[in-house]
Protein backbone atom coordinates (compact mmCIF):
# COMPACT_ATOMS: atom_id res chain seq x y z
CA UNK A 1 0.00 0.00 0.00
CA UNK A 2 2.91 2.35 0.78
CA UNK A 3 4.41 1.72 -2.57
CA UNK A 4 6.73 5.23 -1.91
CA UNK A 5 8.87 2.67 0.39
CA UNK A 6 10.17 0.78 -2.43
CA UNK A 7 12.24 3.61 -3.18
CA UNK A 8 12.33 5.72 -0.55
CA UNK A 9 11.84 5.52 3.28
CA UNK A 10 13.88 6.96 6.02
CA UNK A 11 17.49 6.75 7.21
CA UNK A 12 18.87 8.32 9.86
CA UNK A 13 22.67 9.24 8.63
CA UNK A 14 25.05 9.21 11.62
CA UNK A 15 25.70 12.18 13.30
CA UNK A 16 29.30 11.67 15.61
CA UNK A 17 29.95 13.97 19.24
CA UNK A 18 32.10 15.92 17.02
CA UNK A 19 29.44 17.33 15.10
CA UNK A 20 27.16 18.39 17.82
CA UNK A 21 29.59 19.75 20.72
CA UNK A 22 29.30 23.17 21.82
CA UNK A 23 31.08 25.43 19.41
CA UNK A 24 35.19 26.31 21.14
CA UNK A 25 35.72 30.40 21.43
CA UNK A 26 38.47 30.14 18.80
CA UNK A 27 36.62 28.21 15.98
CA UNK A 28 35.50 30.94 13.31
CA UNK A 29 31.91 30.87 11.20
CA UNK A 30 33.11 30.63 7.53
CA UNK A 31 30.67 33.76 6.51
CA UNK A 32 31.75 35.13 3.05
CA UNK A 33 29.21 37.92 2.87
CA UNK A 34 26.73 39.34 4.98
CA UNK A 35 23.99 41.70 4.62
CA UNK A 36 21.37 43.20 7.07
CA UNK A 37 17.94 44.44 5.30
CA UNK A 38 16.06 46.97 7.89
CA UNK A 39 12.27 46.52 7.47
CA UNK A 40 12.02 43.12 5.19
CA UNK A 41 10.38 39.98 7.27
CA UNK A 42 9.68 36.16 6.58
CA UNK A 43 12.58 35.49 3.91
CA UNK A 44 12.76 32.53 1.75
CA UNK A 45 15.72 31.36 -0.93
CA UNK A 46 15.79 29.10 -3.83
CA UNK A 47 19.10 28.34 -5.93
CA UNK A 48 19.32 28.00 -9.79
CA UNK A 49 21.59 25.83 -11.55
CA UNK A 50 23.74 28.46 -12.03
CA UNK A 51 24.33 29.64 -8.38
CA UNK A 52 22.15 32.38 -8.76
CA UNK A 53 20.25 33.38 -5.14
CA UNK A 54 16.72 33.86 -5.31
CA UNK A 55 15.01 35.24 -1.78
CA UNK A 56 11.47 36.90 -1.40
CA UNK A 57 10.42 38.47 1.27
CA UNK A 58 7.65 40.56 2.84
CA UNK A 59 7.73 44.53 3.31
CA UNK A 60 4.69 47.04 4.27
CA UNK A 61 2.51 45.08 2.64
CA UNK A 62 4.06 44.14 -0.24
CA UNK A 63 6.49 41.68 -1.83
CA UNK A 64 10.01 42.06 -2.67
CA UNK A 65 12.56 39.90 -4.46
CA UNK A 66 16.24 39.46 -3.85
CA UNK A 67 18.47 38.25 -6.34
CA UNK A 68 21.89 38.08 -6.36
CA UNK A 69 24.16 36.54 -9.44
CA UNK A 70 27.46 36.71 -8.02
CA UNK A 71 27.29 33.88 -5.06
CA UNK A 72 25.95 36.66 -2.62
CA UNK A 73 28.41 39.46 -2.57
CA UNK A 74 25.25 41.55 -4.19
CA UNK A 75 21.99 41.87 -4.39
CA UNK A 76 19.26 43.20 -7.08
CA UNK A 77 15.94 44.13 -5.65
CA UNK A 78 12.51 43.96 -7.69
CA UNK A 79 9.21 45.16 -5.93
CA UNK A 80 6.71 45.10 -8.95
CA UNK A 81 5.04 41.36 -7.44
CA UNK A 82 1.23 41.27 -7.12
CA UNK A 83 1.22 45.06 -7.22
CA UNK A 84 -2.71 45.54 -7.25
CA UNK A 85 -2.73 42.82 -4.18
CA UNK A 86 -1.55 43.97 -0.21
CA UNK A 87 0.04 40.69 0.86
CA UNK A 88 0.61 39.70 4.49
CA UNK A 89 2.76 41.50 6.38
CA UNK A 90 4.23 40.61 9.97
CA UNK A 91 2.14 42.35 12.07
CA UNK A 92 1.01 39.03 14.33
CA UNK A 93 -0.35 36.68 12.51
CA UNK A 94 1.49 32.40 12.84
CA UNK A 95 5.10 32.58 12.68
CA UNK A 96 5.52 30.26 9.69
CA UNK A 97 3.25 31.82 7.11
CA UNK A 98 5.45 34.01 4.35
CA UNK A 99 5.75 33.71 0.33
CA UNK A 100 7.43 31.05 -0.83
CA UNK A 101 9.92 30.87 -4.55
CA UNK A 102 11.25 28.85 -7.00
CA UNK A 103 12.70 28.60 -10.29
CA UNK A 104 12.68 26.31 -12.91
CA UNK A 105 15.85 25.24 -15.58
CA UNK A 106 14.84 28.37 -17.78
CA UNK A 107 15.60 30.91 -14.87
CA UNK A 108 11.42 31.52 -14.52
CA UNK A 109 10.95 32.84 -11.33
CA UNK A 110 7.66 31.63 -9.54
CA UNK A 111 6.34 33.09 -6.17
CA UNK A 112 3.40 32.33 -4.29
CA UNK A 113 1.76 34.54 -1.20
CA UNK A 114 -1.40 34.89 0.68
CA UNK A 115 -2.64 38.85 -0.41
CA UNK A 116 -5.72 40.64 -0.20
CA UNK A 117 -7.34 42.86 -2.38
CA UNK A 118 -7.30 45.36 0.22
CA UNK A 119 -4.37 46.43 2.81
CA UNK A 120 -4.30 43.67 5.35
CA UNK A 121 -5.31 44.07 9.19
CA UNK A 122 -4.97 42.37 12.55
CA UNK A 123 -9.23 41.57 11.38
CA UNK A 124 -9.02 40.79 8.05
CA UNK A 125 -5.53 38.80 8.13
CA UNK A 126 -7.43 35.37 8.09
CA UNK A 127 -9.54 35.61 5.00
CA UNK A 128 -6.75 36.42 2.66
CA UNK A 129 -6.89 34.00 -0.47
CA UNK A 130 -3.47 32.37 -1.56
CA UNK A 131 -2.29 33.63 -5.20
CA UNK A 132 0.64 32.62 -7.44
CA UNK A 133 2.97 34.53 -9.73
CA UNK A 134 5.92 34.12 -12.60
CA UNK A 135 7.92 36.07 -14.36
CA UNK A 136 10.26 35.14 -17.40
CA UNK A 137 12.58 37.94 -17.60
CA UNK A 138 14.72 37.82 -14.10
CA UNK A 139 12.14 39.86 -12.21
CA UNK A 140 11.72 42.93 -14.42
CA UNK A 141 7.84 42.37 -14.72
CA UNK A 142 5.04 39.84 -13.57
CA UNK A 143 2.08 37.74 -14.84
CA UNK A 144 -0.76 38.85 -13.21
CA UNK A 145 -2.13 36.55 -9.97
CA UNK A 146 -3.56 33.22 -10.52
CA UNK A 147 -6.15 32.39 -6.87
CA UNK A 148 -5.19 29.20 -6.27
CA UNK A 149 -7.57 28.03 -3.47
CA UNK A 150 -10.97 27.62 -4.48
CA UNK A 151 -12.87 27.67 -1.49
CA UNK A 152 -13.18 30.99 0.86
CA UNK A 153 -11.32 30.74 3.90
CA UNK A 154 -12.79 31.32 7.35
CA UNK A 155 -10.28 31.37 9.88
CA UNK A 156 -7.13 30.59 7.88
CA UNK A 157 -3.92 31.10 8.93
CA UNK A 158 -1.87 31.84 5.85
CA UNK A 159 -0.36 28.83 5.98
CA UNK A 160 1.37 26.99 2.69
CA UNK A 161 3.97 25.75 0.54
CA UNK A 162 4.89 25.35 -3.27
CA UNK A 163 7.82 23.29 -5.34
CA UNK A 164 8.76 23.95 -8.59
CA UNK A 165 9.85 21.20 -10.83
CA UNK A 166 13.39 22.17 -13.16
CA UNK A 167 10.23 21.83 -16.28
CA UNK A 168 8.06 24.48 -14.65
CA UNK A 169 5.38 22.62 -13.40
CA UNK A 170 3.91 24.11 -9.82
CA UNK A 171 2.92 21.60 -6.64
CA UNK A 172 0.76 23.77 -3.65
CA UNK A 173 0.06 22.70 -0.58
CA UNK A 174 -2.35 24.90 2.05
CA UNK A 175 -4.36 24.75 4.62
CA UNK A 176 -7.51 25.66 5.85
CA UNK A 177 -9.75 25.78 8.73
CA UNK A 178 -13.33 25.48 7.92
CA UNK A 179 -14.35 24.26 11.72
CA UNK A 180 -12.85 22.90 14.30
CA UNK A 181 -11.59 20.70 14.92
CA UNK A 182 -10.95 19.70 11.54
CA UNK A 183 -8.19 21.62 9.89
CA UNK A 184 -7.98 20.57 6.05
CA UNK A 185 -4.59 20.12 3.67
CA UNK A 186 -4.97 21.09 0.28
CA UNK A 187 -3.13 20.35 -2.90
CA UNK A 188 -3.20 21.81 -6.13
CA UNK A 189 -0.92 21.99 -9.21
CA UNK A 190 -0.27 24.09 -12.81
CA UNK A 191 0.85 22.50 -15.20
CA UNK A 192 1.11 25.69 -17.45
CA UNK A 193 -0.73 29.12 -15.86
CA UNK A 194 -2.29 29.48 -18.92
CA UNK A 195 -4.44 26.59 -18.36
CA UNK A 196 -5.29 27.44 -14.63
CA UNK A 197 -4.49 25.17 -12.03
CA UNK A 198 -5.63 21.62 -10.99
CA UNK A 199 -8.88 21.11 -8.75
CA UNK A 200 -7.79 21.29 -5.28
CA UNK A 201 -7.55 17.92 -3.16
CA UNK A 202 -8.64 17.68 -0.01
CA UNK A 203 -6.87 15.03 2.45
CA UNK A 204 -8.93 13.19 4.39
CA UNK A 205 -7.99 13.47 8.21
CA UNK A 206 -6.55 16.46 10.62
CA UNK A 207 -3.78 18.89 9.93
CA UNK A 208 -2.30 20.92 12.76
CA UNK A 209 -4.24 24.54 12.20
CA UNK A 210 -0.99 26.59 12.94
CA UNK A 211 2.08 24.56 11.27
CA UNK A 212 2.55 25.15 7.89
CA UNK A 213 3.05 21.99 5.61
CA UNK A 214 5.88 21.88 3.55
CA UNK A 215 6.49 20.28 -0.45
CA UNK A 216 8.77 19.07 -2.57
CA UNK A 217 9.07 17.17 -6.05
CA UNK A 218 11.33 14.07 -6.72
CA UNK A 219 13.25 13.67 -9.80
CA UNK A 220 10.50 12.39 -11.70
CA UNK A 221 8.08 15.53 -11.01
CA UNK A 222 5.86 13.57 -8.04
CA UNK A 223 4.86 16.11 -4.94
CA UNK A 224 5.87 14.94 -1.43
CA UNK A 225 4.45 16.91 0.85
CA UNK A 226 5.70 16.95 5.31
CA UNK A 227 2.69 18.51 7.95
CA UNK A 228 1.76 17.92 11.08
CA UNK A 229 -0.81 15.80 12.25
CA UNK A 230 -3.71 17.83 13.85
CA UNK A 231 -5.27 15.39 16.23
CA UNK A 232 -5.48 16.40 20.28
CA UNK A 233 -3.53 12.99 20.62
CA UNK A 234 -1.46 12.98 17.01
CA UNK A 235 0.41 15.99 16.54
CA UNK A 236 3.61 13.82 14.80
CA UNK A 237 5.10 14.21 11.69
CA UNK A 238 4.08 13.14 8.53
CA UNK A 239 4.67 12.82 5.11
CA UNK A 240 1.90 11.94 2.13
CA UNK A 241 3.54 11.32 -1.64
CA UNK A 242 2.25 11.13 -5.31
CA UNK A 243 3.13 8.43 -7.84
CA UNK A 244 0.97 10.31 -10.80
CA UNK A 245 2.47 13.75 -10.58
CA UNK A 246 -0.55 14.74 -7.85
CA UNK A 247 -3.25 13.01 -9.21
CA UNK A 248 -3.90 10.92 -5.93
CA UNK A 249 -1.91 10.56 -2.84
CA UNK A 250 -0.74 7.70 -0.02
CA UNK A 251 -1.36 6.93 2.68
CA UNK A 252 -0.15 9.38 5.69
CA UNK A 253 3.58 7.90 6.59
CA UNK A 254 4.68 8.95 10.69
CA UNK A 255 8.47 9.96 10.12
CA UNK A 256 9.21 10.78 13.94
CA UNK A 257 10.43 6.96 15.19
CA UNK A 258 8.60 8.11 18.92
CA UNK A 259 5.91 9.34 19.96
CA UNK A 260 6.65 13.19 19.42
CA UNK A 261 5.23 14.16 22.79
CA UNK A 262 3.45 17.29 21.20
CA UNK A 263 -0.27 17.53 22.01
CA UNK A 264 -1.13 21.52 22.38
CA UNK A 265 -0.44 23.71 19.38
CA UNK A 266 3.23 24.48 19.15
CA UNK A 267 3.51 26.49 16.06
CA UNK A 268 6.56 24.83 14.43
CA UNK A 269 6.53 23.30 11.08
CA UNK A 270 7.89 20.58 9.78
CA UNK A 271 10.32 21.09 6.41
CA UNK A 272 11.37 19.16 4.34
CA UNK A 273 14.06 19.68 1.41
CA UNK A 274 15.25 17.79 -1.68
CA UNK A 275 18.87 17.33 -2.70
CA UNK A 276 19.92 18.98 -6.02
CA UNK A 277 19.05 15.66 -8.11
CA UNK A 278 15.71 15.35 -6.38
CA UNK A 279 16.35 12.16 -5.37
CA UNK A 280 17.23 12.03 -1.74
CA UNK A 281 14.75 13.85 1.03
CA UNK A 282 15.69 15.35 4.32
CA UNK A 283 12.89 16.11 7.33
CA UNK A 284 13.04 18.26 10.18
CA UNK A 285 10.53 18.81 12.87
CA UNK A 286 10.44 19.78 16.72
CA UNK A 287 9.64 17.45 18.83
CA UNK A 288 8.83 16.98 22.63
CA UNK A 289 9.61 12.85 23.83
CA UNK A 290 12.92 14.11 26.28
CA UNK A 291 10.75 16.57 27.91
CA UNK A 292 12.19 19.45 26.26
CA UNK A 293 11.62 21.68 22.97
CA UNK A 294 14.53 19.61 20.34
CA UNK A 295 14.74 19.63 16.99
CA UNK A 296 15.18 16.10 14.90
CA UNK A 297 15.84 15.36 11.35
CA UNK A 298 16.06 12.24 9.06
CA UNK A 299 17.04 11.60 5.64
CA UNK A 300 15.14 10.00 3.43
CA UNK A 301 16.66 7.91 0.47
CA UNK A 302 17.23 4.34 0.57
CA UNK A 303 15.03 1.31 1.16
CA UNK A 304 16.13 1.00 5.34
CA UNK A 305 15.45 2.72 8.14
CA UNK A 306 17.44 4.19 11.30
CA UNK A 307 16.63 5.81 14.63
CA UNK A 308 15.86 9.43 14.83
CA UNK A 309 18.45 11.97 15.18
CA UNK A 310 18.84 15.22 16.84
CA UNK A 311 20.43 18.92 15.37
CA UNK A 312 21.42 19.18 18.54
CA UNK A 313 23.62 17.53 21.55
CA UNK A 314 22.10 19.99 23.71
CA UNK A 315 18.89 18.74 25.41
CA UNK A 316 18.04 21.69 27.49
CA UNK A 317 18.32 24.32 24.78
CA UNK A 318 14.92 24.94 23.84
CA UNK A 319 15.33 24.38 19.88
CA UNK A 320 12.54 24.83 17.12
CA UNK A 321 11.63 26.28 13.85
CA UNK A 322 13.87 24.26 11.93
CA UNK A 323 15.20 24.64 8.24
CA UNK A 324 16.93 21.96 5.88
CA UNK A 325 19.26 21.54 2.66
CA UNK A 326 20.98 19.26 1.13
CA UNK A 327 24.21 19.75 -1.29
CA UNK A 328 24.95 18.03 -4.45
CA UNK A 329 27.88 15.88 -2.00
CA UNK A 330 24.41 14.78 -0.34
CA UNK A 331 25.71 16.85 2.67
CA UNK A 332 23.12 17.33 5.24
CA UNK A 333 22.70 21.53 6.62
CA UNK A 334 19.93 21.89 9.71
CA UNK A 335 19.40 25.32 11.18
CA UNK A 336 17.38 26.30 13.93
CA UNK A 337 15.96 28.59 16.83
CA UNK A 338 17.74 28.33 20.11
CA UNK A 339 17.34 29.58 23.33
CA UNK A 340 20.89 28.42 25.26
CA UNK A 341 21.13 31.94 25.02
CA UNK A 342 18.76 32.86 26.63
CA UNK A 343 17.26 34.69 23.75
CA UNK A 344 16.40 33.67 20.33
CA UNK A 345 19.38 32.40 18.20
CA UNK A 346 20.05 30.80 14.85
CA UNK A 347 22.73 28.00 14.86
CA UNK A 348 23.69 25.05 12.28
CA UNK A 349 24.81 21.53 12.49
CA UNK A 350 25.74 19.29 9.16
CA UNK A 351 27.45 16.25 7.87
CA UNK A 352 29.62 18.41 6.01
CA UNK A 353 32.91 17.33 7.39
CA UNK A 354 34.39 21.14 7.23
CA UNK A 355 31.22 21.28 10.41
CA UNK A 356 32.96 19.38 13.29
CA UNK A 357 30.81 21.22 16.10
CA UNK A 358 27.62 22.97 15.70
CA UNK A 359 27.91 26.78 14.86
CA UNK A 360 26.20 29.54 16.29
CA UNK A 361 24.98 31.60 13.04
CA UNK A 362 23.99 34.63 15.21
CA UNK A 363 26.02 36.32 18.29
CA UNK A 364 24.30 36.83 21.52
CA UNK A 365 24.28 40.41 21.15
CA UNK A 366 22.44 40.46 18.20
CA UNK A 367 18.99 40.55 19.83
CA UNK A 368 15.92 38.22 19.31
CA UNK A 369 16.99 36.21 15.85
CA UNK A 370 14.48 33.63 14.16
CA UNK A 371 12.84 31.92 11.84
CA UNK A 372 15.90 30.66 9.55
CA UNK A 373 15.77 29.66 6.31
CA UNK A 374 18.50 27.66 4.57
CA UNK A 375 19.63 26.73 0.36
CA UNK A 376 22.29 25.36 -0.34
CA UNK A 377 24.96 26.15 -4.18
CA UNK A 378 27.83 24.24 -5.50
CA UNK A 379 30.17 24.70 -2.96
CA UNK A 380 28.19 27.56 -0.37
CA UNK A 381 25.12 27.79 1.47
CA UNK A 382 22.81 30.36 2.18
CA UNK A 383 21.69 31.10 5.52
CA UNK A 384 18.89 33.79 6.22
CA UNK A 385 16.56 34.73 9.27
CA UNK A 386 14.66 37.84 10.93
CA UNK A 387 16.33 40.18 14.11
CA UNK A 388 14.73 42.37 15.99
CA UNK A 389 17.93 44.16 18.07
CA UNK A 390 17.87 44.85 21.76
CA UNK A 391 18.13 48.44 20.92
CA UNK A 392 15.11 48.68 18.17
CA UNK A 393 12.51 45.45 18.96
CA UNK A 394 10.13 46.69 16.74
CA UNK A 395 11.88 47.20 13.74
CA UNK A 396 12.41 43.68 11.94
CA UNK A 397 15.79 43.27 9.85
CA UNK A 398 16.40 40.16 7.49
CA UNK A 399 19.75 39.06 7.81
CA UNK A 400 21.56 36.99 4.82
CA UNK A 401 24.60 35.09 5.39
CA UNK A 402 26.64 33.17 2.71
CA UNK A 403 28.69 30.41 4.20
CA UNK A 404 31.36 28.94 2.13
CA UNK A 405 30.84 24.69 2.29
CA UNK A 406 33.76 23.63 0.63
Amino acid sequence: MISLLNFIVLLAVDASKEQILNLPKDEKIPIAYEHELEGLCRPKITIDSDDNIYIITVTESKYKLLISRDHGKSFESHENIMEDLWALSSFGGPMQYGPRIGVDSNKKIYISGFANQEKVTKQSFKTCNLYFVSSTDSGATFSSPIKINDQPFDKAMNLHSMAVTPEGKVHFTWLNLPAKPDNYLFYSKIDNPESGRSDPIKFEGSACGCCSPDIVTDKNGNPIIAYRGGGSNDKDTYIVYSRDGGKSFSTPIRINDEDSKVRGCIENSPVISSSPDRDKFAVAWLDLRNGNKNVYWDLISKPQSGPDKRASKLVESNQGLPAIAIDNNDNVYCVWTDKRYGDFSIFLSSTNKKFKKELPISKQSDGTCWLPVIACGADFAVISYEQKKKNNPEKTTTIIKIISTK
